[in-house]
């Protein structure tokens, strides 16, 4: 059963995502970073590594370090998955699109954030 206290930032950061994502393209501001080409692959994959991160940490920490490898691999699906219905809900917003890429760079940050949270989990145990 989960927990829900473990999972509070991971669901806080899950609804700062679709904000982000699900704004009107004419909401996002023209900044000089955004002509950075691939730019909104590399937030794509900051945003979606940060959320696969969250949620392995929690999981990690609800269950006492006891479930480490089930906490990544279900951290790592429901990124997917939901990196997958936000690409899909963008078809819906005006100035934004489903980009098959955008999907490809979530899922790397997915790999990256669950990456980083086993070196995490390595160096400072499973207390972090």
């Amino acid at each position: 059963m989960v927990n829900w206290k473990f999972h509070l930032l991971t669901i806080v950061w899950a609804v700062v995502i679709a904000i982000l994502t699900l704004s009107p393209g004419r909401a996002v501001p023209d900044v000089p970073f955004w002509n950075i080409p691939h730019f909104d692959k590399i937030v794509h994959a900051g945003i979606f590594g940060m959320l696969s991160f969250l949620m392995a940490r929690g999981t990690i920490r609800q269950y006492a370090g006891q479930k480490i490898k089930k906490a990544f691999v279900i951290s790592f699906f429901v990124a997917i998955g939901y990196g997958l219905i936000i690409e899909y809900l963008q078809r819906l917003v005006p100035g934004r699109s489903f980009e098959l890429s955008d999907l490809m760079a979530n899922t790397a940050g997915a790999v990256l954030g669950l990456i980083g949270c086993h070196f995490l989990s390595k160096l400072f145990g499973n207390r972090s």
